[in-house]
């Protein structure tokens, strides 16, 4: 525990999201003559996936830790107070997702590996989430390297 802030990335904008602000982005460009006030606003709402994700980021020498979204390099979410690392765990999660069509209903069973911090207030936070153990072990293993806290495999 070297740094004074540690900050992690959770989650990212799905393909989907950014498909679309991609969109938003270039209807800004095209009415920007037009529209400069409404084009403002596509542009920057199209900008906005880019430049943000879900993060956790603890402030150690303060002993406080952050939940929420990170816009370009700024974590944004509400300050709780850090007591400390407890274990840092894995855990194998199965989901069904369910498509429904015109036609037809798609069923699919798909696996996650999740990995959580435990701390010793007994919240837990979610910090990885990949569909390979492996991926997940790996992520896991750099997080626990700065806390020097040890993984326990659940799956």
């Amino acid at each position: 525990m070297t740094n004074n802030k540690l900050h992690y990335v959770t989650e990212r904008p799905s393909l989907a999201i950014k498909i679309c602000a991609s969109l938003m982005l270039l209807g800004g460009v095209y009415v920007s003559l037009t529209y400069p006030v409404i084009s403002a606003i596509f542009i920057l709402m199209g900008l906005l996936p880019f430049t943000m994700h879900k993060c956790v980021e603890f402030k150690l020498y303060e002993g406080v830790y952050r939940e929420g979204y990170c816009i370009v390099g700024r974590a944004l979410g509400k300050e709780e107070p850090f007591s400390g690392l407890d274990f840092i765990f894995l855990k194998k999660n199965r989901y069904t997702q369910i498509t429904h069509g015109e036609v037809a209903e798609v069923v699919s069973r798909n696996i996650s590996f999740d990995g959580y911090l435990n701390l010793c207030d007994g919240t837990k936070i979610l910090v990885v989430q990949e569909s390979d153990k492996e991926q997940a072990l790996k992520k896991l293993s750099a997080i626990a390297q700065d806390f020097q806290a040890e993984i326990k495999d659940l799956t």
